[in-house]
């Protein structure tokens, strides 16, 4: 049977399969093409180095007219290249862009960073002749980002940019609605999903701006002020899919009356219709979220860094806005009486999914630090609460997050619970799933994920002034992840029992739990990520098995 080449080239469309589509591009000829022009549109050509981006021009221009127009997606990753080679491999990179007429999504992770490689001015000016680009992602500070959103040509959909370098007349720390407009006002009409980090913004009454009519999705680094519900319903009347405010105004953490001031003004907002029908995730933390006083339907609730002495803030959320999905993240350093009495009956008969995240740390001691906590937690008594918490839930989806963070640098740091920490290294993830499972009848699969790290003095060779200094380092890094599901019907007799006519379980494989984590919604914030150093490279000697003992503070 013959196929043809056409209908070939339709089938592969629809082949997503990176392995597939390069043994195909093995076959023939024919196949080769049709694949390369597949891998072209459906995969990132990341451009790392001077290495990458010379084979990836190389490949491009040997047949140009054939590769160009199905060129997509690039990422430049660049973050260092030799002095000496930086002008040829910038008019590389040029020719590249020049040549990718059909490109959709450009990333630029590392900012300035890669434009300091890079100082052909003509990469800029290629970036801004771009004609169908969709989604550009710039979220580091560069000071040519401004000069680049205001010179694209393109019809942006997806706009991820920091705006640290952006210039305000009155020097403020934050952005207004009318400054942020000035810059990406040309994508007014057409941005779909807008992302701003490294710089506040300030959701002033009195100045609203003009509005962003096809935004279903709005992330901001941090509000200055108030978040208020009419200057955010008037910027984007269609948003449906997330509204992510960051961090909120510090100044407004003690003052109360304030909050409630600002609570009632956006309940009554959304009662006069300054309201969206519904979002999917919302994110942010306890007292913004409280402030925000959301009536709508929410899908999916993140709430960053809660604790005992907003407990009452956090109901409130949550019994508003009863959520089908919720992560929560708690800080033990303020004390055990987060857990107590934190889930509303409004709650319970809409919440299946649960990310508990607990972070224990000794680091950052104020006036609301529970000393007693911090030195004197021990597991059992800390598994009692999460358990007494969630135990009128009906959770089909758990996840729980420890991880903790202990300093030893600082002689006056709070001290720490040494057997705290020495269970959670040495747990059993079985009987902690067992526990869980047995307290919550409804939950079908359990996610455990401990880890942790010790901050220590060392020693380290500056090379400037030629001499050893101290500096914090690292050591003691663990991280620890396992998948549990409840085993019911036909297969049961093959599951785990913690004791006698408990329910049996059975490990998951740890591929199957970390693609359910993600299918699930059960992932934690970047807040989180950040808290637990997942951004770090971690080298051998802060992984290796480290004891506190020389550095003792008890």
């Amino acid at each position: 049977m013959r196929l043809d080449l056409d209908t070939l080239g339709i089938v592969c469309t629809f082949v997503d399969d990176l392995s597939t589509l390069l043994s195909c591009s093995l076959t023939c000829h024919a196949f080769r093409e049709i694949s390369t022009k597949r891998l072209l549109t459906a995969r990132a050509v990341d451009l790392r180095d001077e290495r990458s981006i010379r084979a990836f021009h190389t490949f491009l221009f040997a047949a140009t007219a054939a590769r160009a127009p199905y060129v997509r997606i690039i990422n430049l990753l660049i973050e260092d290249v030799d002095y000496w080679s930086r002008e040829a491999v910038s008019q590389l990179v040029v020719d590249i862009l020049k040549h990718a007429p059909y490109l959709e999504r450009l990333w630029i992770p590392f900012g300035e960073q890669t434009f300091t490689c890079l100082q052909n001015p003509d990469i800029r000016t290629a970036i801004g002749k771009l004609t169908r680009l969709q989604d550009l992602s710039i979220p580091l500070w560069s000071g040519y980002t401004e000069q680049i959103l205001l010179t694209i040509r393109s019809p942006l959909k997806i706009l991820r940019i920091s705006l640290e370098a952006i210039w305000t007349s009155d020097r403020t720390n934050w952005i207004t609605p009318a400054r942020l407009y000035e810059v990406i006002g040309a994508f007014s009409q057409t941005l779909e999903s807008i992302s701003i980090t490294q710089r506040t913004i300030e959701l002033d009454p009195d100045s609203k701006g003009p509005r962003y009519p096809a935004v279903q999705s709005a992330e901001f680094f941090g509000t200055k002020g108030p978040p208020w519900m009419d200057v955010l319903v008037h910027m984007f009347p269609k948003l449906r899919l997330m509204l992510d405010l960051g961090e909120g105004d510090h100044l407004l953490v003690d003052d109360e009356a304030e909050q409630q001031r600002v609570c009632l003004a956006n309940k009554e907002h959304q009662a006069h219709g300054a309201r969206w029908e519904s979002l999917g995730t919302v994110i942010g933390d306890t007292l913004t979220l409280y402030m925000l006083g959301l009536t709508c339907p929410i899908g999916t609730i993140m709430v960053n860094s809660s604790c005992a002495h907003l407990k009452d803030r956090l109901v409130a959320v949550l019994r508003d806005s009863p959520p089908t999905h919720l992560k929560l993240t708690i800080m033990l350093s303020h004390g055990v009486g987060a857990f107590e009495d934190t889930f509303p009956v409004e709650v319970a008969p809409r919440l299946t999914h649960l990310v508990l995240f607990v972070m224990y740390d000794n680091l950052d001691e104020d006036d609301r630090t529970d000393r007693f906590t911090l030195s004197a937690i021990q597991w059992a008594a800390f598994l009692d609460l999460v358990i007494g918490a969630i135990r009128h839930l009906r959770l089909t989806h758990l996840r729980l997050v420890i991880y903790y963070n202990i300093d030893l640098v600082d002689e006056y740091a709070p001290g720490y619970s040494k057997g705290f920490v020495r269970s959670l290294r040495e747990h059993n993830p079985s009987a902690v799933a067992a526990a869980l499972m047995e307290a919550v009848p409804t939950l079908r699969y359990v996610f455990l994920t401990f880890g942790g790290q010790y901050e220590v003095s060392v020693s380290q060779h500056d090379f400037i002034i030629d001499e050893e200094r101290t500096v914090i380092g690292l050591r003691g890094h663990w991280m620890s992840s396992s998948g549990w599901a409840s085993v019911e019907g036909e297969g049961a007799e093959l599951g785990t029992r913690a004791r006698a006519r408990s329910r049996p379980f059975k490990k998951l494989g740890d591929e199957v739990a970390e693609k359910m984590i993600e299918d699930e919604g059960l992932l934690v914030s970047r807040e989180d990520e950040w808290m637990m150093e997942m951004h770090h490279e971690w080298s051998i000697e802060e992984t290796a098995d480290w004891e506190p003992s020389a550095w003792d503070l008890e």
